[in-house]
């Protein structure tokens, strides 16, 4: 085979798209995996509702002390999760629809759709067509949902992922949240898998509330035990773990 040929220059292509598509299948591995844990920490925060904003605030500082090379876990970011968990409370369809979306994409749904209708049918084109947050927030402005008449709505859209060379696949890969999640020769990539990243937060979210009941007066609070608190909290844990 002549390196200057046709046939070299095939072969060549065809490598270059197999990379292409390995990499964006770990960057959406890893973004799943994100998405997942992001949806946790904001059921944690919804049951943990009693202590105010001072558990967010508590909870940002001592995280970025344990992970201080880790974006994301800022108050207004956790207030996010929040409202994540908030509006989409079936785990089983995050994992086939915004788990499937960039961070900031999710942000835009958020922000700028308050119906769930239209909400889930921006999720679905999104995935379909492989808008990056650019694009998503264009269509949202200009009005796409009440403009075009939807026949059929996808129903399999889960299994049918972005091109590995669309704008989505792009931004899932430059997302930055996702690059430290793939970056080697930290603490929190050393671990294998969104489990093991969520049972170190776990410790933490723990002490934050230890901390916040010694500043409580209320009976109740104090007698809370450990087993109750993540008996309330982490029970979604358990739909995760079949993803």
């Amino acid at each position: 085979m002549l390196i200057n040929s046709n046939e070299y220059f095939e072969v060549l292509a065809s490598i270059k798209t197999r990379i292409r598509e390995a990499q964006y299948k770990a960057a959406l591995g890893a973004n799943k995996e994100l998405m997942e844990l992001y949806w946790n920490i904001g059921k944690t925060i919804i049951a943990n509702t009693n202590y105010g904003a001072k558990f967010i605030k508590n909870l940002s500082k001592d995280i970025l002390n344990d992970f201080p090379d880790v974006k994301g876990f800022s108050v207004r970011n956790l207030n996010y999760m929040r409202k994540f968990a908030e509006i989409n409370p079936d785990f089983q369809k995050v994992q086939r629809g915004v788990a499937l979306l960039p961070w900031r994409n999710n942000l835009t749904l958020m922000s700028k759709i308050k119906d769930e209708t239209e909400r889930q049918w921006y999720i679905e084109q999104n995935i379909e067509n492989g808008w990056n947050n650019v694009s998503l927030t264009h269509h949202i402005e200009m009005k796409l949902y009440q403009r075009q008449a939807v026949a059929e709505k996808t129903s399999n859209y889960g299994e049918r992922l972005p091109s590995p060379f669309s704008d989505l696949a792009e931004e899932t890969l430059k997302n930055p949240y996702i690059l430290i999640l793939l970056r080697s020769g930290k603490e929190l990539l050393n671990v294998r898998s969104s489990a093991n990243l969520w049972q170190t937060l776990q410790k933490r979210l723990w002490n934050s509330v230890q901390a916040l009941r010694l500043s409580e007066t209320s009976t109740a609070l104090r007698s809370a035990t450990k087993s109750t608190f993540w008996t309330c909290c982490f029970t979604t844990r358990s739909l995760g773990a079949t993803s």
